[in-house]
């Protein structure tokens, strides 16, 4: 079975020393913007489905404005 070229070179010697806490401060800093993307970028059809339906509202009241002043 064909594996990726990630699974089959390791190096021991990373393995073996010991992670700091600037590497899990960081990791966890990286961890938490790139959820924040995550979430935003998950939200943006919401944002355009909010912009559409605001839209026409607006031009609804624009229609009705018109209609309403010529009576």
């Amino acid at each position: 079975m064909p594996t990726s070229e990630a699974e089959t070179t390791v190096n021991t010697n990373i393995a073996a020393e010991p992670v700091t806490t600037d590497v899990l401060t960081y990791q966890s800093i990286i961890d938490s913007a790139n959820e924040i993307v995550v979430g935003f970028v998950e939200r943006i059809p919401y944002f355009i489905a909010s912009i559409i339906v605001i839209l026409i509202f607006w031009f609804l009241s624009i229609v009705f404005k018109k209609w309403y002043t010529n009576f």
